[in-house]
């Protein structure tokens, strides 16, 4: 029972790990640029437009940090300490996988 849970809990965190990483955030910023950039090319979007969709994707990143610490500590509660520390390191591993298949493209 408690397998299926650990991983029930692995499969349910692991694609919320893709952002869990600090670097990830900081390209956050530059993807909303890119972004809305781009929607501004597209949509000819004003200077009001544009700083309000900047605030926009600003809360919600904000708002998804939130969620995804309140996440990790509700999952700290659930696994023991060995658990959470092997669900550390398969997220660093995954982390590791997605950047080496980046570098591969």
């Amino acid at each position: 029972m408690i397998t299926k849970i650990t991983l029930i809990t692995i499969s349910l965190l692991l694609p919320l790990s893709v952002s869990a990483f600090p670097n990830q955030h900081d390209n956050a910023g530059k993807y909303h640029e890119k972004k809305i950039k781009r929607l501004t090319q597209e949509l000819k979007l004003n200077n009001q437009q544009q700083a309000q969709m900047k605030t926009l994707y600003k809360q919600q990143g904000d708002k998804f940090k939130a969620i995804k610490q309140e996440t990790d500590q509700a999952v700290r509660k659930i696994l023991t300490g060995e658990q959470y520390d092997k669900l550390q390191t398969l997220k660093t591993e995954r982390k590791q996988k997605r950047k080496a298949h980046k570098q591969a493209k």
